[in-house]
Protein backbone atom coordinates (compact mmCIF):
# COMPACT_ATOMS: atom_id res chain seq x y z
CA UNK A 1 0.00 0.00 0.00
CA UNK A 2 2.71 2.75 1.08
CA UNK A 3 4.46 1.70 -2.21
CA UNK A 4 1.23 2.29 -4.12
CA UNK A 5 0.91 5.57 -2.30
CA UNK A 6 4.48 6.63 -3.30
CA UNK A 7 4.16 6.13 -6.86
CA UNK A 8 1.30 8.09 -6.99
CA UNK A 9 2.82 10.96 -4.90
CA UNK A 10 6.13 10.00 -7.63
CA UNK A 11 3.46 10.80 -10.40
CA UNK A 12 1.97 13.96 -9.54
CA UNK A 13 5.04 15.70 -8.69
CA UNK A 14 6.60 14.40 -11.94
CA UNK A 15 3.25 16.08 -13.39
CA UNK A 16 3.80 18.89 -11.69
CA UNK A 17 7.11 19.74 -13.36
CA UNK A 18 5.59 18.82 -16.43
CA UNK A 19 2.28 20.82 -16.95
CA UNK A 20 3.76 24.03 -16.30
CA UNK A 21 6.09 23.43 -19.35
CA UNK A 22 3.07 22.89 -21.73
CA UNK A 23 1.36 26.14 -20.45
CA UNK A 24 4.40 28.17 -20.87
CA UNK A 25 4.50 26.76 -24.60
CA UNK A 26 0.83 27.24 -25.09
CA UNK A 27 0.86 30.83 -23.57
CA UNK A 28 -1.37 29.64 -20.35
CA UNK A 29 -2.13 31.47 -17.52
CA UNK A 30 -4.53 31.36 -14.37
CA UNK A 31 -5.48 34.57 -12.16
CA UNK A 32 -7.43 34.29 -9.36
CA UNK A 33 -10.11 36.22 -7.47
CA UNK A 34 -12.95 36.67 -4.80
CA UNK A 35 -14.38 38.29 -2.07
CA UNK A 36 -15.68 37.75 1.49
CA UNK A 37 -18.37 40.39 2.54
CA UNK A 38 -20.70 40.52 5.70
CA UNK A 39 -22.72 43.38 6.36
CA UNK A 40 -25.24 43.89 9.73
CA UNK A 41 -28.43 45.62 8.77
CA UNK A 42 -31.19 46.93 11.30
CA UNK A 43 -34.86 47.69 9.68
CA UNK A 44 -37.86 49.43 11.06
CA UNK A 45 -41.44 49.97 10.07
CA UNK A 46 -40.67 49.08 6.10
CA UNK A 47 -44.04 46.77 6.48
CA UNK A 48 -46.55 48.83 9.02
CA UNK A 49 -45.17 52.66 9.12
CA UNK A 50 -46.13 52.01 13.09
CA UNK A 51 -43.56 52.68 15.92
CA UNK A 52 -44.12 49.47 18.51
CA UNK A 53 -43.67 50.23 22.69
CA UNK A 54 -41.26 47.52 22.76
CA UNK A 55 -39.70 44.38 20.70
CA UNK A 56 -42.34 42.25 22.09
CA UNK A 57 -45.11 43.82 20.72
CA UNK A 58 -47.14 41.83 18.27
CA UNK A 59 -47.00 43.67 14.98
CA UNK A 60 -43.51 44.35 15.96
CA UNK A 61 -41.62 45.05 12.10
CA UNK A 62 -38.19 45.69 13.48
CA UNK A 63 -35.82 43.79 12.79
CA UNK A 64 -31.83 42.71 11.84
CA UNK A 65 -29.89 40.72 10.24
CA UNK A 66 -26.24 39.93 8.86
CA UNK A 67 -25.82 39.07 4.95
CA UNK A 68 -22.94 38.05 3.47
CA UNK A 69 -21.80 36.81 0.37
CA UNK A 70 -18.71 34.97 -0.25
CA UNK A 71 -16.99 34.52 -4.15
CA UNK A 72 -13.76 32.99 -5.27
CA UNK A 73 -13.12 33.15 -9.33
CA UNK A 74 -10.85 31.76 -11.91
CA UNK A 75 -9.50 33.02 -15.24
CA UNK A 76 -8.01 30.98 -17.55
CA UNK A 77 -6.33 32.65 -20.76
CA UNK A 78 -5.51 29.76 -23.25
CA UNK A 79 -5.00 30.46 -26.74
CA UNK A 80 -4.50 33.56 -28.50
CA UNK A 81 -7.57 35.70 -27.51
CA UNK A 82 -9.15 33.20 -25.75
CA UNK A 83 -10.72 33.10 -22.33
CA UNK A 84 -12.49 31.23 -19.83
CA UNK A 85 -13.92 32.56 -16.48
CA UNK A 86 -15.45 30.74 -13.76
CA UNK A 87 -17.18 32.20 -10.31
CA UNK A 88 -18.60 30.09 -7.35
CA UNK A 89 -20.60 31.98 -4.60
CA UNK A 90 -22.45 31.13 -1.41
CA UNK A 91 -24.94 33.47 0.09
CA UNK A 92 -26.77 33.33 3.16
CA UNK A 93 -27.73 35.24 6.53
CA UNK A 94 -25.64 34.61 9.69
CA UNK A 95 -27.63 31.60 11.32
CA UNK A 96 -29.63 30.71 8.59
CA UNK A 97 -28.07 26.92 9.11
CA UNK A 98 -29.52 27.04 12.80
CA UNK A 99 -25.77 26.42 13.78
CA UNK A 100 -24.39 24.22 15.28
CA UNK A 101 -27.88 22.22 14.31
CA UNK A 102 -26.94 21.83 10.56
CA UNK A 103 -28.72 18.46 10.31
CA UNK A 104 -32.01 18.82 12.31
CA UNK A 105 -34.60 17.43 10.24
CA UNK A 106 -36.79 19.63 11.33
CA UNK A 107 -35.73 22.51 9.65
CA UNK A 108 -34.96 20.57 6.38
CA UNK A 109 -36.72 22.86 3.10
CA UNK A 110 -38.11 20.23 0.19
CA UNK A 111 -37.59 19.83 -2.19
CA UNK A 112 -33.40 20.87 -0.81
CA UNK A 113 -30.82 23.04 -2.95
CA UNK A 114 -29.78 21.37 -5.23
CA UNK A 115 -26.38 19.87 -4.10
CA UNK A 116 -27.24 20.56 -0.61
CA UNK A 117 -27.84 16.64 0.07
CA UNK A 118 -29.34 15.93 3.35
CA UNK A 119 -27.79 19.46 5.22
CA UNK A 120 -30.75 21.55 6.57
CA UNK A 121 -30.98 24.41 4.99
CA UNK A 122 -33.88 27.09 5.36
CA UNK A 123 -35.02 29.37 2.23
CA UNK A 124 -32.40 31.91 2.64
CA UNK A 125 -29.26 30.05 2.22
CA UNK A 126 -29.13 29.20 -1.39
CA UNK A 127 -26.10 26.48 -2.04
CA UNK A 128 -22.66 27.01 -3.48
CA UNK A 129 -23.54 28.22 -6.84
CA UNK A 130 -21.89 28.42 -10.10
CA UNK A 131 -22.69 32.36 -10.31
CA UNK A 132 -20.54 32.89 -13.64
CA UNK A 133 -19.06 30.33 -16.23
CA UNK A 134 -17.99 31.50 -19.81
CA UNK A 135 -15.65 31.07 -22.48
CA UNK A 136 -15.22 34.24 -24.64
CA UNK A 137 -13.06 34.37 -28.02
CA UNK A 138 -12.15 37.91 -28.87
CA UNK A 139 -10.35 39.06 -31.86
CA UNK A 140 -12.20 37.03 -34.54
CA UNK A 141 -9.99 36.27 -37.38
CA UNK A 142 -8.06 39.41 -36.46
CA UNK A 143 -11.21 41.47 -36.62
CA UNK A 144 -13.08 43.93 -33.77
CA UNK A 145 -15.60 41.56 -33.31
CA UNK A 146 -15.60 38.88 -30.00
CA UNK A 147 -18.54 36.25 -28.36
CA UNK A 148 -19.06 35.24 -25.50
CA UNK A 149 -20.99 32.26 -24.31
CA UNK A 150 -22.33 31.15 -21.40
CA UNK A 151 -23.04 32.58 -17.47
CA UNK A 152 -22.29 35.62 -17.40
CA UNK A 153 -22.78 39.36 -16.17
CA UNK A 154 -23.62 41.97 -17.90
CA UNK A 155 -23.72 45.69 -17.06
CA UNK A 156 -24.75 48.45 -19.51
CA UNK A 157 -24.40 51.58 -18.84
CA UNK A 158 -25.69 53.45 -15.41
CA UNK A 159 -27.19 50.05 -14.85
CA UNK A 160 -31.00 51.40 -15.19
CA UNK A 161 -31.69 48.09 -17.15
CA UNK A 162 -28.72 46.07 -17.20
CA UNK A 163 -27.03 45.31 -13.61
CA UNK A 164 -24.86 43.00 -11.39
CA UNK A 165 -27.18 43.51 -8.25
CA UNK A 166 -23.65 43.85 -6.55
CA UNK A 167 -25.02 44.89 -3.28
CA UNK A 168 -26.95 41.87 -2.87
CA UNK A 169 -26.31 38.47 -4.18
CA UNK A 170 -25.21 39.71 -7.51
CA UNK A 171 -27.28 39.65 -11.04
CA UNK A 172 -25.80 36.92 -13.75
CA UNK A 173 -27.17 36.30 -16.87
CA UNK A 174 -27.29 32.51 -18.84
CA UNK A 175 -26.73 32.88 -22.51
CA UNK A 176 -24.57 34.51 -25.36
CA UNK A 177 -23.24 37.96 -26.37
CA UNK A 178 -21.38 39.42 -29.45
CA UNK A 179 -19.40 42.02 -28.90
CA UNK A 180 -17.69 44.51 -31.54
CA UNK A 181 -15.36 47.15 -30.66
CA UNK A 182 -13.65 49.57 -33.27
CA UNK A 183 -12.10 52.75 -31.78
CA UNK A 184 -14.50 54.82 -30.12
CA UNK A 185 -17.33 52.68 -30.86
CA UNK A 186 -19.02 49.97 -29.01
CA UNK A 187 -21.67 47.33 -30.25
CA UNK A 188 -23.13 44.72 -28.28
CA UNK A 189 -25.76 41.65 -29.51
CA UNK A 190 -27.41 39.79 -26.32
CA UNK A 191 -29.75 36.92 -26.18
CA UNK A 192 -30.15 35.46 -22.25
CA UNK A 193 -32.05 32.38 -21.06
CA UNK A 194 -34.16 34.18 -18.23
CA UNK A 195 -35.98 30.81 -17.31
CA UNK A 196 -35.77 27.60 -19.09
CA UNK A 197 -39.79 26.52 -18.43
CA UNK A 198 -39.96 23.73 -21.40
CA UNK A 199 -39.81 20.39 -19.16
CA UNK A 200 -41.51 21.66 -16.42
CA UNK A 201 -44.43 23.19 -17.71
CA UNK A 202 -45.03 20.81 -20.91
CA UNK A 203 -48.12 19.05 -19.66
CA UNK A 204 -49.05 16.20 -22.00
CA UNK A 205 -51.70 16.49 -23.85
CA UNK A 206 -51.67 20.87 -23.36
CA UNK A 207 -49.57 24.15 -24.20
CA UNK A 208 -46.79 22.05 -25.53
CA UNK A 209 -43.70 23.42 -24.48
CA UNK A 210 -43.50 27.10 -25.56
CA UNK A 211 -42.83 28.17 -21.82
CA UNK A 212 -39.77 29.74 -21.87
CA UNK A 213 -38.64 33.18 -20.65
CA UNK A 214 -36.07 34.99 -23.00
CA UNK A 215 -34.60 38.67 -23.10
CA UNK A 216 -32.62 39.93 -25.80
CA UNK A 217 -31.34 43.07 -28.06
CA UNK A 218 -28.85 45.27 -28.50
CA UNK A 219 -26.76 47.91 -27.31
CA UNK A 220 -24.36 50.70 -29.01
CA UNK A 221 -22.46 53.62 -27.35
CA UNK A 222 -19.88 56.24 -28.87
CA UNK A 223 -17.33 57.49 -26.44
CA UNK A 224 -15.99 60.40 -27.01
CA UNK A 225 -12.47 62.17 -25.87
CA UNK A 226 -13.84 64.32 -23.16
CA UNK A 227 -17.32 64.90 -23.53
CA UNK A 228 -18.79 61.19 -22.03
CA UNK A 229 -20.39 58.69 -23.83
CA UNK A 230 -24.26 58.77 -26.07
CA UNK A 231 -25.85 55.36 -26.65
CA UNK A 232 -28.64 54.06 -27.70
CA UNK A 233 -30.51 50.48 -27.46
CA UNK A 234 -33.19 48.00 -28.12
CA UNK A 235 -34.37 45.76 -25.49
CA UNK A 236 -36.67 42.78 -25.93
CA UNK A 237 -38.66 40.93 -23.26
CA UNK A 238 -40.28 37.28 -24.20
CA UNK A 239 -42.34 35.91 -21.14
CA UNK A 240 -44.35 32.99 -21.91
CA UNK A 241 -44.89 31.40 -18.46
CA UNK A 242 -44.62 34.35 -16.45
CA UNK A 243 -40.56 34.71 -15.01
CA UNK A 244 -39.46 37.41 -17.40
CA UNK A 245 -39.22 40.83 -17.05
CA UNK A 246 -43.56 41.44 -17.37
CA UNK A 247 -44.52 38.48 -15.01
CA UNK A 248 -47.29 37.44 -16.74
CA UNK A 249 -47.68 34.43 -19.22
CA UNK A 250 -47.56 35.01 -22.95
CA UNK A 251 -46.24 38.13 -23.02
CA UNK A 252 -43.75 40.50 -24.22
CA UNK A 253 -42.33 43.98 -24.07
CA UNK A 254 -39.77 46.47 -25.87
CA UNK A 255 -37.93 49.01 -24.75
CA UNK A 256 -36.17 51.75 -26.82
CA UNK A 257 -34.31 54.62 -24.83
CA UNK A 258 -30.91 56.51 -25.47
CA UNK A 259 -28.31 58.21 -23.04
CA UNK A 260 -25.23 60.57 -22.30
CA UNK A 261 -23.26 60.17 -19.53
CA UNK A 262 -20.07 61.82 -18.62
CA UNK A 263 -18.25 60.26 -15.57
CA UNK A 264 -16.66 61.77 -12.49
CA UNK A 265 -13.44 60.63 -13.52
CA UNK A 266 -12.05 59.93 -17.25
CA UNK A 267 -8.82 58.11 -16.76
CA UNK A 268 -7.01 59.47 -13.56
CA UNK A 269 -8.78 62.91 -14.55
CA UNK A 270 -11.07 64.43 -12.82
CA UNK A 271 -14.30 66.00 -14.80
CA UNK A 272 -15.22 69.59 -13.08
CA UNK A 273 -18.66 68.47 -14.38
CA UNK A 274 -20.84 64.79 -14.80
CA UNK A 275 -23.90 64.56 -15.58
CA UNK A 276 -26.28 61.87 -17.29
CA UNK A 277 -29.36 61.96 -18.91
CA UNK A 278 -31.44 58.61 -20.15
CA UNK A 279 -34.87 58.25 -21.28
CA UNK A 280 -36.65 55.02 -22.28
CA UNK A 281 -40.28 54.24 -24.08
CA UNK A 282 -41.64 50.61 -23.65
CA UNK A 283 -44.51 48.79 -25.51
CA UNK A 284 -46.17 45.28 -25.42
CA UNK A 285 -48.94 42.99 -24.69
CA UNK A 286 -49.51 41.25 -21.40
CA UNK A 287 -51.84 37.98 -21.64
CA UNK A 288 -54.28 36.60 -24.13
CA UNK A 289 -55.02 33.72 -25.30
CA UNK A 290 -53.50 33.17 -21.29
CA UNK A 291 -54.60 35.51 -18.19
CA UNK A 292 -55.96 38.04 -18.29
CA UNK A 293 -57.82 37.61 -21.53
CA UNK A 294 -57.97 39.72 -23.32
CA UNK A 295 -54.75 41.46 -23.04
CA UNK A 296 -53.52 44.00 -21.37
CA UNK A 297 -51.25 46.71 -24.12
CA UNK A 298 -48.19 48.14 -21.95
CA UNK A 299 -47.05 51.55 -22.72
CA UNK A 300 -44.27 52.41 -20.00
CA UNK A 301 -41.63 55.36 -19.94
CA UNK A 302 -38.40 55.84 -17.81
CA UNK A 303 -36.53 59.31 -17.52
CA UNK A 304 -32.83 59.60 -15.32
CA UNK A 305 -31.04 62.62 -15.18
CA UNK A 306 -28.30 64.67 -12.95
CA UNK A 307 -26.00 67.10 -12.65
CA UNK A 308 -22.95 67.49 -10.42
CA UNK A 309 -20.06 69.58 -9.91
CA UNK A 310 -16.54 68.60 -8.50
CA UNK A 311 -13.91 70.25 -7.08
CA UNK A 312 -10.81 69.90 -5.60
CA UNK A 313 -9.09 71.35 -2.32
CA UNK A 314 -5.27 70.07 -1.15
CA UNK A 315 -5.76 65.91 -1.37
CA UNK A 316 -9.54 66.05 -0.74
CA UNK A 317 -12.00 65.95 -3.79
CA UNK A 318 -16.05 67.43 -3.08
CA UNK A 319 -18.90 66.69 -5.46
CA UNK A 320 -22.63 68.42 -5.07
CA UNK A 321 -25.30 66.73 -7.56
CA UNK A 322 -28.90 67.06 -7.87
CA UNK A 323 -30.96 64.66 -9.96
CA UNK A 324 -34.23 63.21 -10.68
CA UNK A 325 -35.86 59.64 -11.54
CA UNK A 326 -38.53 59.37 -13.00
CA UNK A 327 -41.12 56.33 -13.98
CA UNK A 328 -44.62 55.86 -15.11
CA UNK A 329 -47.67 55.11 -13.55
CA UNK A 330 -50.97 53.99 -14.87
CA UNK A 331 -53.95 55.98 -14.92
CA UNK A 332 -56.25 53.19 -14.25
CA UNK A 333 -58.16 54.43 -16.86
CA UNK A 334 -58.77 51.33 -18.69
CA UNK A 335 -58.74 47.92 -18.30
CA UNK A 336 -56.87 46.74 -21.63
CA UNK A 337 -53.80 49.42 -21.05
CA UNK A 338 -51.07 49.62 -18.20
CA UNK A 339 -48.84 52.39 -18.11
CA UNK A 340 -46.96 51.10 -15.40
CA UNK A 341 -43.00 50.91 -16.03
CA UNK A 342 -41.85 47.87 -16.29
CA UNK A 343 -38.12 47.30 -15.07
CA UNK A 344 -35.65 44.65 -16.40
CA UNK A 345 -32.80 43.82 -14.25
CA UNK A 346 -31.62 46.81 -13.80
CA UNK A 347 -29.65 48.20 -10.36
CA UNK A 348 -31.69 50.26 -8.61
CA UNK A 349 -29.38 50.69 -5.82
CA UNK A 350 -26.38 51.96 -7.99
CA UNK A 351 -26.23 55.76 -8.24
CA UNK A 352 -28.22 55.95 -4.91
CA UNK A 353 -31.26 55.70 -7.33
CA UNK A 354 -34.19 55.84 -4.54
CA UNK A 355 -31.72 56.47 -2.40
CA UNK A 356 -30.25 53.97 -0.03
CA UNK A 357 -32.91 52.98 1.98
CA UNK A 358 -34.78 50.91 0.00
CA UNK A 359 -37.59 51.96 0.96
CA UNK A 360 -39.55 53.71 -1.56
CA UNK A 361 -39.30 50.84 -4.15
CA UNK A 362 -40.14 48.32 -2.02
CA UNK A 363 -43.05 47.22 -4.24
CA UNK A 364 -41.26 48.01 -7.88
CA UNK A 365 -39.97 51.07 -9.64
CA UNK A 366 -42.93 51.75 -11.23
CA UNK A 367 -45.23 55.48 -10.96
CA UNK A 368 -42.30 56.63 -8.68
CA UNK A 369 -40.89 60.11 -9.21
CA UNK A 370 -37.86 61.25 -7.25
CA UNK A 371 -36.00 64.47 -7.10
CA UNK A 372 -32.84 64.65 -4.99
CA UNK A 373 -30.03 66.69 -3.98
CA UNK A 374 -26.19 65.54 -2.28
CA UNK A 375 -22.89 65.69 -1.38
CA UNK A 376 -20.15 63.40 -1.84
CA UNK A 377 -16.64 64.41 -0.53
CA UNK A 378 -13.39 62.36 -0.41
CA UNK A 379 -10.40 62.59 2.19
CA UNK A 380 -7.68 61.41 0.27
CA UNK A 381 -7.86 57.52 -0.88
CA UNK A 382 -9.19 56.13 2.63
CA UNK A 383 -12.19 58.56 4.31
CA UNK A 384 -15.14 59.09 2.31
CA UNK A 385 -18.76 60.67 3.11
CA UNK A 386 -21.88 61.40 1.51
CA UNK A 387 -25.68 63.13 2.25
CA UNK A 388 -28.13 62.80 0.01
CA UNK A 389 -31.52 63.73 0.37
CA UNK A 390 -34.80 62.70 -1.48
CA UNK A 391 -38.12 63.75 -2.19
CA UNK A 392 -40.46 60.76 -3.31
CA UNK A 393 -44.04 61.40 -5.16
CA UNK A 394 -46.51 58.98 -7.09
CA UNK A 395 -46.22 60.42 -11.25
CA UNK A 396 -49.75 59.18 -11.50
CA UNK A 397 -52.12 59.71 -8.43
CA UNK A 398 -54.36 57.26 -7.01
CA UNK A 399 -57.41 58.31 -7.60
CA UNK A 400 -58.71 57.25 -4.24
CA UNK A 401 -55.66 59.32 -2.78
CA UNK A 402 -55.91 62.86 -0.86
CA UNK A 403 -52.17 63.50 -2.25
CA UNK A 404 -49.58 61.71 -4.48
CA UNK A 405 -47.08 62.50 -1.78
CA UNK A 406 -44.94 59.42 -0.73
CA UNK A 407 -42.47 61.09 1.55
CA UNK A 408 -39.08 62.32 1.80
CA UNK A 409 -35.87 60.43 2.63
CA UNK A 410 -31.92 61.19 4.31
CA UNK A 411 -29.23 58.72 3.46
CA UNK A 412 -26.21 59.31 4.96
CA UNK A 413 -22.64 57.06 4.36
CA UNK A 414 -19.24 56.82 5.48
CA UNK A 415 -16.72 54.39 4.26
CA UNK A 416 -13.50 53.77 5.10
CA UNK A 417 -10.31 52.24 2.77
CA UNK A 418 -8.79 50.33 5.36
CA UNK A 419 -6.28 48.85 2.81
CA UNK A 420 -6.18 48.14 -0.70
CA UNK A 421 -8.13 44.85 -0.31
CA UNK A 422 -10.14 45.59 2.67
CA UNK A 423 -12.79 48.17 3.03
CA UNK A 424 -15.60 49.07 5.67
CA UNK A 425 -18.94 51.16 5.48
CA UNK A 426 -21.51 52.39 7.50
CA UNK A 427 -25.03 53.87 6.48
CA UNK A 428 -27.89 55.36 8.13
CA UNK A 429 -31.23 56.14 6.70
CA UNK A 430 -34.70 57.39 7.63
CA UNK A 431 -37.71 58.27 5.09
CA UNK A 432 -40.96 60.19 6.52
CA UNK A 433 -43.83 59.11 4.82
CA UNK A 434 -46.28 61.46 2.95
CA UNK A 435 -49.99 60.83 2.69
CA UNK A 436 -49.98 59.12 -0.31
CA UNK A 437 -47.83 56.39 1.17
CA UNK A 438 -49.80 56.26 4.36
CA UNK A 439 -52.93 55.55 1.93
CA UNK A 440 -51.50 53.01 0.45
CA UNK A 441 -50.28 51.02 4.10
CA UNK A 442 -53.75 51.93 5.36
CA UNK A 443 -52.48 54.07 8.11
CA UNK A 444 -54.39 57.81 8.79
CA UNK A 445 -52.93 60.48 7.51
CA UNK A 446 -50.33 61.87 9.78
CA UNK A 447 -49.81 59.06 11.85
CA UNK A 448 -47.15 57.12 9.72
CA UNK A 449 -44.18 56.86 11.39
CA UNK A 450 -40.24 56.96 9.94
CA UNK A 451 -38.68 54.06 8.53
CA UNK A 452 -35.06 53.26 9.33
CA UNK A 453 -32.21 51.19 8.02
CA UNK A 454 -28.82 51.17 9.66
CA UNK A 455 -25.76 49.25 8.03
CA UNK A 456 -22.29 48.25 8.60
CA UNK A 457 -20.73 46.71 6.25
CA UNK A 458 -16.81 45.15 6.05
CA UNK A 459 -15.68 43.77 2.17
CA UNK A 460 -12.60 41.96 1.85
CA UNK A 461 -11.70 41.65 -1.82
CA UNK A 462 -8.73 40.07 -3.97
Amino acid sequence: MKKVLFMVLAGVLAGMTFVPAIADDDEKRFEFDGMVRARYEYLNNYLDLTDNQGSGDLNDDSYSNAPYRVMIGMTGYFAKNVTGHVDLQYIGNFGDQLNPSWDNPLYETFPPPVGSGDAAYQYATQGVQLYTGWLEVAKIGGSDFGVRLGRQEDTYGTELFMGDNDYYSGLSFDGVRGMWQHGHNDLNLFYYKAAEANFIFAIPGGGGGANDSDVFGATYDFKFDTMGTVGGYLLFGQDMIGFGPIGNSDSSIMTYGARWNRPMMEGDKLNMFDWNIEAAGQNGDAGDPSFPNPSVDLAGWIFEGWFAFNFKAGDTHGRVHIGTLMTSGDKASTVDKSEDFITYYGDFHAYNRFGDLDWVDLFGQHNITDYNIGYEHWFGEQHYVMFAYHMFSATEQDPLATSDKLGDEIDLTYGYQYSKNLAFQFTAGQANPGEGAEFFYGVPNGDGDPVQRITAQAKLSW
